[in-house]
């Protein structure tokens, strides 16, 4: 994950069936990003308490991480 001027760049390192999204609680939103591309790009929030979330559909796991 690469950060740069108000965007993230995410390599996953494969395609795959997953969900994205940013937030402060775990909770999946009523619309999330998705992406079945090997690579994202994705605007940075400005709320310094957020935290990006990625839900990988084809191993299950729930990743995240502090943004801001």
């Amino acid at each position: 994950m690469v950060c740069a001027q108000g965007k993230v760049h995410i390599d996953f390192g494969a395609a795959g069936d997953r969900d994205v999204w940013v937030a402060d609680a775990p909770l999946v939103p009523a619309s999330t990003l998705k992406s079945k591309e090997a690579t994202l790009d994705l605007p940075l929030p400005t709320d310094q308490k957020s935290r990006l979330y990625i839900w990988d559909h084809d191993t299950g796991n729930l990743a995240s991480k502090a943004i801001g």
